[in-house]
């Protein structure tokens, strides 16, 4: 198997700029074993924080932080990149929150499940998996 098959990926943030705290989409993390949330920067014009969520609701009421998972992107660089993972979560439903500080930064997110219970892995609508198999050089 490869990365498309093995791993669900999930956009949960889309792309913007500005300077209102956000929360991402809710995932879900029954089935496997482990979810990445990665964050990709835009412009950075100042110092915020990304942390995660986690609760047992699937509409986020529940919502609380969990220990240790608050991290700075302060001095980042545009085009950087954060992950956060949580491996075998004692919460069904996580999710992240990027507060800004009042800072004007641009940023999106995409969820990486891995480790499912059954494989291949279905991915939300919004992702695009291919998988190429030994191709050959030609015309692409």
């Amino acid at each position: 198997m490869n990365f498309v098959h093995r791993i669900a990926g999930e956009p949960i943030l889309d792309s913007a700029s500005g300077s209102t705290d956000r929360n991402s989409e809710i995932v879900d993390t029954r089935g496997v074993a482990g979810v990445a949330l990665v964050v990709h920067f835009g412009a950075v014009g100042g110092a915020g924080t990304l942390k995660l969520q986690g609760g047992h609701l699937a509409n986020g009421s529940d919502m609380s932080d969990l220990h240790g998972t608050s991290t700075s992107f302060s001095g980042v660089d545009a085009n950087a990149v954060i992950a956060l993972e949580v491996g075998h979560s004692q919460f069904r439903y996580v999710r992240l929150v990027v507060s800004k500080g009042g800072n004007t930064v641009a940023e999106s997110a995409i969820a990486y499940s891995h480790s499912a219970d059954s494989e291949p892995v279905t991915h939300a609508a919004e992702f695009f998996g291919i998988h190429f198999h030994a191709p050959a050089v030609g015309t692409a």
